[in-house]
């Protein structure tokens, strides 16, 4: 068991070789430019949009979500109640569920 998971550990530290590790600082938009920079870097995406508009989309997406999931519990419950569901929604969301909400908010631009 030690052997595999010492193998899994090579693998990973393998497929990162070669590849500068950015600090991101833990910040929201430090940790998209390094990413970007990764992408432009690694895959060769060019002509992509700025680190400032993938943030500025990200805070609008999000902001979105949050009122349709509290508006989505408003009629039932108080608005200190809405939010707290609406927000316990989002954290309970899986990843197609977070995908599909994506697409939704895509296509409303």
């Amino acid at each position: 068991m030690a052997k595999h998971e010492n193998y899994n550990y090579m693998r990973a530290i393998s497929d990162i070789n070669g590849f500068d590790i950015k600090n991101h600082s833990d910040t929201p938009l430090q940790l998209i430019k390094c990413i970007r920079s990764w992408f432009s870097e690694t895959v060769s995406i060019a002509n992509m949009i700025t680190s400032n508009k993938v943030y500025s989309d990200f805070i609008d997406f999000n902001t979105e979500l949050f009122l349709v999931k509290t508006n989505k519990y408003l009629g039932e419950h108080n608005s200190t109640e809405a939010e707290k569901f609406a927000k316990q929604e989002i954290e309970e969301m899986t990843i197609p569920e977070y995908i599909l909400e994506i697409e939704r908010w895509k296509t409303k631009r």
